[in-house]
């Protein structure tokens, strides 16, 4: 996985995290502000380089959070498969040493993973962000249809996020398996040959 795939998938676990303490920050402290000439006129340009910065961290930081939080759960998947930790990881060893494609293709699988998880947890907070946003602004912003549309939506999209994590999981896990049974089964059939 190249360095630049890796800063993406970050970025775009930042944004979620951005999102939901945006929100956060709108709760405590109103919109009122927002609308300020000063504040609006300071927007632009020179604020993107430390914005992109803070979400990149903020990517890391959910991601890692998210790793600690899942992890339990991804263990028992790889688990069901390979019986314990090692023998996934000397498969997935064995994978990344021996064939550059098949790397390739398990590194963007486990790109897609990793922002699936990021974005379960994402949602699920901007879920509870948006709620207490919206309960706090009742007055500037009544509670109706775009509330509704705002809960069900962040919600749903928790739980496909959430969904699309585990059959990715499960399908990595699988893919992995089969792929180091083969690897086995290829060793065992090699010719030996005498000197």
């Amino acid at each position: 996985m190249n360095t630049t795939s890796f800063f993406v998938e970050l970025i775009v676990i930042g944004v979620g995290a951005a999102i939901w303490i945006t929100l956060g920050v709108l709760s405590v402290f109103g919109i009122a502000w927002l609308t300020s000439g000063s504040f609006s006129q300071n927007l632009g340009l020179p604020l993107l380089v430390p914005s992109l910065s803070v979400v990149y961290v903020l990517g890391i930081i959910t991601d890692r959070a998210a790793d600690w939080l899942f992890g339990p759960w991804s263990r028992a998947l790889q688990q069901r498969a390979f019986g314990n930790a090692e023998e996934y990881y000397r498969a997935r060893t064995t994978l990344y040493a021996r064939f550059a494609a098949l790397t390739d293709l398990y590194e963007y699988g486990r790109t897609r993973l990793r922002i699936c998880r990021g974005w379960a947890l994402n949602a699920a907070l901007i879920l509870i962000a948006f709620d207490v946003f919206a309960a706090r602004q009742t007055s500037a912003y009544p509670r109706g249809p775009l509330w509704v549309a705002g809960t069900v939506g962040f919600g749903l999209l928790a739980v496909s996020a959430l969904m699309a994590w585990r059959g990715l999981t499960v399908q990595e896990v699988a893919r992995l398996h089969h792929q180091s049974r083969l690897l086995a089964s290829d060793k065992e059939q090699e010719p030996i040959t005498r000197d």
